[in-house]
């Protein structure tokens, strides 16, 4: 085990000293591409600084960027938590609207029961009526 350990930080050494060794030689040949003079003002500007400023720019555009991005989220938050609530608004009316139906229901059957009643009271009275003619 200390064996397999001690080979990965072996290997892990190595490739960081070639990662070093291959920015050493791309810093170099940055260095010789660059120009000795700056484009607005006729000074030297070194690779450094306008890595910075790029980096800079790049890091303004992505900060840019990711505020629109949250600025749409925040407004597809808003559409969700208004669409949520008409959901529900909905949801609670057809709730309503179902118990208002079965009491229409419960109405109609307690009055036909009424009117069976009704009926079923007239009936002998009607014969006792038709008896003393």
């Amino acid at each position: 085990m200390r064996i397999l350990a001690f080979s990965m930080k072996k290997e892990l050494q190595t490739l960081r000293d070639e990662i070093k060794t291959l920015a050493g030689q791309i810093h170099k040949k940055l260095k010789n591409i660059e120009p000795k003079k700056g484009d607005d003002d006729g000074k030297y500007i070194p690779i450094n600084v306008r890595m910075q400023r790029t980096q800079a720019q790049t890091s303004g555009q992505t900060l840019k960027a990711a505020s629109n991005n949250t600025e749409a989220i925040c407004l597809q938050t808003d559409s969700t938590v208004s669409t949520k609530q008409a959901l529900n608004e909905i949801e609670s009316r057809h709730d309503e609207i179902l118990k208002l139906e079965k009491s229409i229901r419960d109405l109609h059957d307690m009055f036909q029961y009424l009117a069976m009643e009704v009926e079923a009271q007239v009936q002998p009275q009607r014969y006792e009526a038709f008896n003393l003619l």
